[in-house]
């Protein structure tokens, strides 16, 4: 009795779905739905790589944007990712109050240290993070210092 109920077991399980429990069972109409939202998505992704500088269109900065001015609204906040392949970051430093500048603790590297640069009231404030060499060889990887200007809108 026990292999009856063990095969009507199987054939009722292979029934519920059956395939690749990684990907989710969808419609061939959902399917092409689906895929026209990536293709829209990836288009979305091409153009914003070409914004204007000081503009961060998925709000974050990285080493590339050293020197540039962002603008930033009260209660909003960009992220900030540094390598950390090359470079051990020292906490950001800011000269104003107008943004608050929060550290983004990783349980697992992902390969970057991050900064959360918040506004918090209108003004304009330089935060500036210097970057220690990890690679052991200062020649190779000397000492780096990323500012940025964070403008602070009402």
């Amino acid at each position: 009795m026990r292999p009856t109920l063990l095969l009507c077991l199987v054939v009722a399980l292979s029934a519920c779905g059956g395939g690749d429990p990684a990907e989710p069972d969808v419609s061939p109409d959902e399917q092409a739905a689906t895929s026209e939202q990536e293709a829209q998505v990836g288009e979305a992704t091409a153009t914003s790589d070409e914004a204007p500088a000081g503009e961060t269109p998925d709000g974050t900065l990285t080493e590339a944007d050293d020197g540039a001015t962002v603008e930033v609204a009260v209660g909003e906040q960009l992220s900030w990712q540094l390598t950390s392949a090359e470079y051990d970051w020292e906490q950001p430093v800011t000269d104003s109050d107008a943004v608050d500048v929060v550290p983004v603790d990783y349980l697992d590297d992902p390969g970057y240290q991050e900064w959360l640069l918040v506004g918090l009231t209108a003004g304009t404030a330089q935060v500036t993070v210097e970057g220690l060499p990890a690679c052991g060889d200062e020649e190779q990887c000397p000492q780096q210092t990323v500012t940025v200007t964070v403008e602070v809108t009402g």
